[in-house]
C-alpha cells in the first residue's frame, strides 16, 4: 500500500480523462485497507488470528473478594490499602479499586496460525504501560515457536491504578481461557516498566496461576539490600511486611517452582536500579535470573532475548519430562512410554528437549511396529492384531500391505454375514466396530443403513417419543439414515438447553444428563460449554478458601465431579501445589 502512495504524483492535477484512473486508484486503496483490516481482526476469537479489541466476558473470580482471598492475598490486600493512591488510585478499598464494568473492557489476543485447539498451548499474559496491549510484530514468531497465545488487557496504562490494572490482566486471562485451550501449567506473566510492576506483583500474589515471569525494564526488590540505595525505593513490600514476613512469603512461593526472569540493558533508564534485583530474589530462595541485553533501552527485550527467557523458564520442567521418559524406558514400561511420547509430541513446543527425546523414542517404536507388521503379514492373518497396529501406526512402510490384508479378510467376512437370512443387526454393528474405517465395509454399511431406514418407517407408523428418536441417532450415528432425524431434533435440543440454562440455579447433574442424552448432536457441545461455565464459577469459590486443608478437600471433590472439563485440569494443578 505504501508503494501505491509513493508512485502516484502523476494523479495530482490530472485532466478529466484521468478520472477513471483516479477512481480505480481509490477503489484499490479501499480494497487494500479492507484486506489489512481483515488480517488484523482475523476470523473470530477462538481461532488463529490477531484480535485487537476482544470483548472481556469473564472475571477471574466470581466477586471482588475472591481477588484477595487465599495464600498470601490477604496480606497483599493490606499492603494495597496501606499504600493508598499508588495502588488504589484514589479508591478507599481494594474491592472498590477493581469495581469496573466488565462490558466496557477489552483485550488483545494473538493466536499463531498453527493454533489448532489441541493440548499444550500456553499463554503469554502481558501488562502494558500504555492504553493498548498490542503485540509487537517481531514477537509473533516467538509466540509460534513456544506455542504461546498472547493475551493482554487494553486500558492498563500507567497512572490508571496498579490494582485495577492487575484485575484487568487476570480478567483478560479468564476471558482468553474461555475461548482457547490454554494449559494451566504453561502460563507466563509479563510486563514492561510500570506494567512490569503489575506483572511482578501478580506473580507474587497468585503463584498458582503462573510458571514464570518475564519482567522488562522494571526494578522490583523484595527487601532492602545493604549497600544498594535503589532497593529501599523499589522494595514495594518494605514498610508493610517485616523481613521475616517477606521470607515466610518467599518460602511458600518457592514451592511453586516459578522462574523469575528480569531483563534490562545499558541504555535502560532503570539499568543501575535493576542490576541487583535477581540476586535479591535468589537470596530469598527464589529461582531468579537477570538477562543483560546489550544496548537495550527502556523498552521490551528483543525477540532473541525473549526466546532465551521463555526457554529458561520452562527448562527445568522440560528436563524433568526427559528424565521421566528415560525412567519409563529403563523400567520397560512401554505402554506408558508410548502414551507419554504421543502426549509430548502433541503438546510440547518442538524446540524443547522432551520433544526431541520423544521424537527419537517414537522412531524406535516405529521400527518395532514395522517389524511386527512384517511378522503379521508373513504369519497366519491375525486380523484384530492387524487392525490394532494399523490404528496405532497409520503410516508404516507396511501400511498399504496391511490394509490390503485387512480388506481381504473383511470382504470374506462381509460376504458371510450378508448371506445370512435374516441378517443380524447386532452382527452388522459388531462388524462395523472392527472394519468400519476400511473399504471392505461399504456393503455392510449399505445394509446397516437400509435396516435403519426400515426402522424409521416402522417408527413413523406410530410417531415415537423424542427419547426413542435420540436412541436411534445414537445407534445409527454417522449413517445417512440418522442425518434427517438429527436435523428434526436439533431445534428441540436447542430449546431444551435454553430452558435448562435459565434455571436458577443451574445444576451440574442436569447439564450432565443433557449431554449424555444429546451425545452426537451439535447441541451437546453447547451444553459442554455451559458445564464449563458452571465449573469455572464453582472453582472460583473454592479458590477463595483460605484454609488449605479445607481447600484441598474441596478441590478433590471438584476434580471428581467435573472430570473432563478444563476447570478440573486447573483444579488438579492447584491441588498438587497444596502441601
Amino acid at each position: 500500500m505504501l508503494t501505491a502512495f509513493t508512485n502516484t504524483p502523476h494523479l495530482i492535477g490530472q485532466r478529466p480523462n484521468g478520472l477513471p484512473r483516479l477512481a480505480n486508484y481509490f477503489f484499490a486503496l479501499f480494497i487494500s485497507l479492507a484486506t489489512i483490516s481483515k488480517s488484523v481482526s482475523g476470523a473470530e476469537p477462538g481461532m488463529p488470528g490477531d484480535f485487537q479489541k476482544v470483548p472481556m466476558t469473564r472475571r477471574m473470580y466470581s466477586n471482588s473478594k475472591g481477588y484477595f482471598q487465599g495464600n498470601h492475598k490477604t496480606t497483599f490486600k493490606k499492603l494495597f490499602e496501606a499504600g493508598g493512591s499508588f495502588w488504589l488510585n484514589n479508591n478507599k478499598t481494594a474491592e472498590s479499586a477493581i469495581d469496573y464494568a466488565l462490558s466496557e473492557q477489552s483485550l488483545v489476543i494473538y493466536a499463531p496460525d498453527d493454533y489448532d485447539g489441541g493440548p499444550g498451548w500456553g499463554a503469554y499474559l502481558y501488562t502494558s504501560p500504555n492504553a493498548t496491549g498490542r503485540l509487537p510484530n517481531n514477537y509473533k514468531e516467538i509466540m509460534r515457536k513456544h506455542k504461546l497465545i498472547y493475551v493482554a488487557a487494553n486500558g492498563t496504562q500507567n497512572g490508571s491504578g496498579l490494582l485495577r490494572r492487575m484485575a484487568l490482566t487476570l480478567d483478560a486471562l479468564a476471558t482468553a481461557r474461555s475461548m482457547y485451550t490454554i494449559d494451566p501449567q504453561r502460563v507466563i506473566i509479563s510486563g514492561l516498566s510500570g506494567g512490569g510492576t503489575v506483572a511482578t506483583t501478580l506473580g507474587l500474589m497468585c503463584p498458582e496461576l503462573f510458571i514464570g515471569l518475564v519482567n522488562h525494564s522494571s526494578q522490583y526488590y523484595l527487601t532492602n539490600v545493604p549497600g544498594n540505595t535503589h532497593s529501599e525505593h523499589f522494595s514495594y513490600l518494605n514498610g508493610y511486611l517485616k523481613d521475616s514476613g517477606v521470607r515466610k512469603m518467599t518460602g511458600d512461593l518457592a514451592k511453586f517452582k516459578c522462574r523469575w526472569a528480569f531483563v534490562t540493558g545499558d541504555r535502560d533508564k532503570n539499568y543501575q536500579q535493576m542490576l541487583g534485583v535477581a540476586d535479591n530474589w535468589k537470596s530469598l530462595g527464589l529461582d531468579a535470573r537477570l538477562f543483560n541485553q546489550p544496548q537495550m533501552g527502556h523498552t521490551l527485550a528483543n525477540p532473541e532475548y525473549l526466546d532465551q527467557m521463555l526457554t529458561w523458564i520452562e527448562e527445568r520442567r522440560d528436563q524433568d519430562a526427559v528424565k521421566e521418559l528415560q525412567a519409563l524406558k529403563k523400567q520397560r514400561q512401554m505402554n506408558l512410554l508410548l502414551a507419554s511420547c504421543k502426549r509430548i509430541l502433541s503438546s510440547a513446543p518442538a524446540y524443547q528437549e522432551q520433544f526431541k527425546e520423544a521424537t527419537k523414542l517414537m522412531e524406535q517404536f516405529k521400527e518395532l511396529a514395522e517389524k511386527k507388521a512384517q511378522h503379521l503379514l508373513q504369519d497366519t492373518p491375525d486380523v484384530k492384531a492387524m487392525i490394532h497396529l494399523d490404528s496405532q501406526w497409520p503410516q508404516l512402510p507396511s501400511t498399504p500391505a496391511l490394509k490390503t490384508k485387512i480388506n481381504e479378510s473383511g470382504e470374506k467376512y462381509a460376504e458371510k454375514i450378508l448371506a445370512e437370512d435374516p441378517v443380524s443387526l447386532k452382527t452388522l454393528k459388531q462388524y462395523l466396530s472392527y472394519f468400519g474405517e476400511y473399504a471392505c465395509a461399504a456393503p455392510v454399511k449399505d445394509e446397516f443403513n437400509r435396516k435403519g431406514e426400515e426402522m424409521l418407517k416402522k417408527m413413523a407408523e406410530n410417531p415415537p417419543d423424542t427419547n426413542k428418536l435420540i436412541s436411534f441417532v445414537h445407534y445409527w450415528h454417522d449413517m445417512p439414515c440418522a442425518e434427517s432425524v438429527k436435523k428434526d431434533l436439533g431445534a428441540l435440543g436447542e430449546r431444551e438447553l435454553s430452558a435448562l440454562a435459565s434455571e436458577q440455579p443451574v445444576l451440574e447433574k442436569h447439564i450432565r444428563h443433557f449431554i449424555t442424552k444429546w451425545t452426537g448432536f451439535p447441541v451437546a457441545e453447547k451444553a459442554m460449554e455451559e458445564l464449563e461455565k458452571l465449573a469455572d464459577e464453582k472453582l472460583n469459590h473454592i479458590e477463595e478458601i483460605t484454609r488449605e486443608d479445607v481447600k484441598k478437600f474441596q478441590l478433590e471433590a471438584f476434580i471428581s465431579q467435573y472430570k473432563g472439563t478444563r476447570a478440573a485440569k486447573r483444579a488438579l494443578i492447584e491441588h498438587r501445589q497444596i502441601r
